[in-house]
């Protein structure tokens, strides 16, 4: 884990950001100001940006598990963070560039980090599939002795 630290030091870090904006879109949605249209996009937003760092915790721990180079898990790393940034982002600027039917330049830039997600998934996908299980496993197991106790 420790050469993934940074990167999961600033998930955790971003991840009460995105409570924080929920808690400030409630209350915007509450006091009526922002359009039907906007809510939808607004809410976008924020369940994309929620659920897609929770996401990159997980996506994390499989990281570490494999045998790719450290250049090849920086890569990964910098498009899940791409991704997540241009999907939430995108919706984002949906709700404050867009109109109804039709679409502004955030529809671009959540396409652009769909596809950058999408490269950091087949990162992981190839270092999961290039590891074999036992290097997993002797790698990553708690010890018997720390088990018991």
């Amino acid at each position: 884990m420790r050469t993934l630290r940074g990167w999961i030091i600033a998930s955790w870090t971003l991840l009460p950001g995105v409570m924080v904006g929920g808690t400030l879109l409630l209350r915007r949605v509450a006091m009526g100001d922002p359009s039907a249209f906007q809510v939808t996009w607004l809410r976008a937003f924020h369940a994309h940006g929620g659920v897609l760092f929770v996401l990159s915790l997980v996506y994390f721990l499989f990281l570490d598990r494999t045998t790719l180079s450290m250049s090849v898990k920086r890569v990964g790393a910098l498009a899940l963070f791409s991704g997540i940034g241009g999907i939430s982002g995108g919706f984002l600027l949906q709700a404050i560039l867009g109109r109804p039917n039709n679409a502004s330049i955030g529809i671009a830039v959540a396409i652009g980090g769909a596809a950058s997600l999408v490269t950091a998934i087949v990162v992981l996908v190839y270092g999961l599939i290039r590891t074999p299980a036992s290097f997993a496993s002797e790698h990553h197991a708690i010890p018997r002795d720390e088990c018991a106790g």
